[in-house]
């Protein structure tokens, strides 16, 4: 009952009307997504020592019958990992019409701003590349959970709360989203409500965010 409480919710969010040809599933086969960096090559963004930011692109199914809306994932995982479980949104959403676009931040060893930067570039080069990836950005909507769900807060509230100065998209496209979706999120960095996941995410004192 829950799980389907949530999917009225997130389909709602997107986009105020659906046909009832986007709530069937096609029966195709899976189509592997389309793996992007994040980063240009040479970039310091690009960690030698870990695996290099990424974004996966899964395109509907059925694109004749797509919404129009795309939706950008990022994952939990407590800033440690990426966890794979709000990644299947990603296979799942495409099966009701939506482009997904999830993003394979930068976690632990690296904390703020890594993760941030990761996530609103992510944002920005999706609007940059729309037309040649063929992904409708009218309707944007940023979707996290658990750690994903405070970055994609901290992102759609405060898109301009660090500016990586290697990051060429920064002064020319927005990187807040149309539409925020948050799963699960963690939210308060102040105590007692800390989460312990935000040991991962700064070092030190945690930043207002």
């Amino acid at each position: 009952m829950k799980f389907l409480l949530l999917q009225f919710m997130i389909l709602a969010a997107l986009t105020a009307s659906a046909t009832s040809g986007r709530a069937q599933t096609p029966d195709l086969p899976p189509v592997a997504p389309q793996i992007v960096p994040l980063w240009p090559d040479g970039n310091s963004n690009n960690p030698a020592e870990g695996p290099r930011p990424t974004i996966e692109i899964y395109r509907p199914f059925a694109p004749a019958r797509g919404a129009d809306a795309t939706l950008i994932i990022l994952p939990g995982g407590g800033y440690g990992i990426l966890s794979p479980f709000e990644k299947l949104y990603g296979e799942y959403f495409r099966s009701f019409g939506y482009a997904t676009v999830v993003v394979n931040y930068r976690v632990r060893p690296h904390r703020y701003p890594a993760a941030y930067a990761d996530a609103v570039r992510a944002i920005r080069l999706v609007r940059q590349q729309a037309a040649d990836w063929g992904l409708p950005v009218k309707r944007l909507a940023l979707f996290g959970g658990s750690a994903g769900g405070h970055l994609a807060a901290l992102v759609a509230t405060r898109p301009d709360f660090f500016r990586d100065p290697s990051d060429d998209l920064a002064a020319k496209i927005s990187a807040r989203p149309d539409r925020l979706i948050l799963l699960y999120p963690v939210i308060s960095t102040v105590a007692p409500y800390r989460h312990r996941s935000f040991n991962n995410w700064f070092e030190g004192e945690v930043p207002d965010s």
